[in-house]
């Protein structure tokens, strides 16, 4: 499918849904497939898990009977280029979110049904390519559009967005995360101000857990882009979910 004309007037990183489209992965196969890219890129790629520990080509763990996952399937060529996760609270207050264990921080009790973990975001090679793109494509999540056909925005901080609208439009109150530091920087750097729940720890690189609101994402401090794309992932999970 090729990209519409250039709009003047058409919100910054629009042309991000001319390429890509958001699928729930609401039955076997398609969460099949989200197991497949994360098997691909965290152990494949990356390393980060081993293979012995995944069998059968899939990356998946008892937190996903509990999760809504998310694929970004690549409009021309049909394949799905990544995935990520929103982990919603046990009912069992003894089974904590996967955070929680890696920063040994709890969540309060009597908000915990009113939050839900973003994770396991993967984004396959072949979509993460750009000179300017870094670990998992996060490294510039937007720029300018150098001609019409060009999007300006990556699959990563696209999923990133989307899988945060996805809890808030289930009402929760707020989504965490275990952020790269320096993502978390450059998102700071753009307006977007995340709470920052404790200290740094050493999960494939220096990381930290952060908690984000609606009003994070909303704030008239954030820069105009970052609201523009917010924004347009928020429609588009409404259409899918």
């Amino acid at each position: 499918m090729s990209a519409r004309p250039a709009n003047a007037h058409a919100p910054f990183g629009d042309a991000f849904f001319d390429y890509f489209e958001l699928v729930r992965a609401n039955d076997d196969a398609l969460r099949e497939a989200a197991y497949r890219i994360r098997y691909q890129v965290y152990v494949s790629e990356m390393g980060f898990e081993k293979a012995e520990d995944c069998p059968g080509g899939r990356e998946t763990d008892l937190y996903d009977r509990r999760a809504d996952i998310m694929l970004l399937r690549h409009r021309a060529s049909g394949r799905f280029a990544g995935c990520v996760r929103l982990i919603l609270a046990d009912a069992d207050p003894a089974r904590p979110f996967p955070f929680e264990l890696a920063c040994g921080r709890r969540v309060e009790e009597d908000v915990r049904s009113r939050v839900g973990e973003v994770s396991r975001l993967a984004v396959v090679a072949d979509f993460r390519r750009r000179r300017t793109d870094t670990f998992m494509g996060l490294g510039a999540p937007i720029q300018a559009a150098t001609n019409q056909r060009r999007n300006p925005v990556t699959p990563a901080f696209g999923l990133i967005f989307a899988s945060a609208w996805v809890g808030l439009e289930r009402g929760l109150d707020a989504v965490y995360t275990l952020m790269e530091l320096r993502l978390a920087r450059l998102l700071q750097s753009l307006g977007l101000r995340f709470i920052q729940l404790g200290d740094p720890i050493d999960y494939h690189g220096p990381r930290a857990p952060f908690r984000i609101t609606r009003d994070a994402l909303e704030s008239p401090e954030v820069d105009a882009r970052i609201r523009q794309v917010s924004a347009l992932m928020r429609a588009h999970v409404a259409q899918v979910w």
